[in-house]
């Protein structure tokens, strides 16, 4: 009985942090999205620039969210995204 409780609990816990992750992954890749928006409609070339180091910076982050989210799957189930 206690084993199925502790089986039954990191299960749970697990796909609590799997949401967790998936909400995080989701945000970057909004964040990702305005920021290019805001790049296409700014026209200050310095603004350009901070904008720029901007998306590469989102761009490691949502590529770090995306391996932690695929860390919570089960073995040998990946997803492949069509958007970097």
């Amino acid at each position: 009985m206690k084993t199925a409780l502790k089986t039954a609990s990191t299960a749970t816990i697990r796909t609590f942090k799997r949401w967790i992750a998936l909400y995080q992954m989701r945000c970057a890749e909004r964040a990702l999205h305005d920021a290019y928006r805001t790049l296409d409609e700014t026209t200050n070339p310095e603004a350009r620039d901070i904008i720029n180091i901007k998306i590469h910076r989102l761009s490691r982050e949502l590529c770090r969210t995306r391996a932690h989210y695929q860390s919570f799957l089960p073995a040998g189930k990946r997803l492949v995204f069509e958007q970097a």
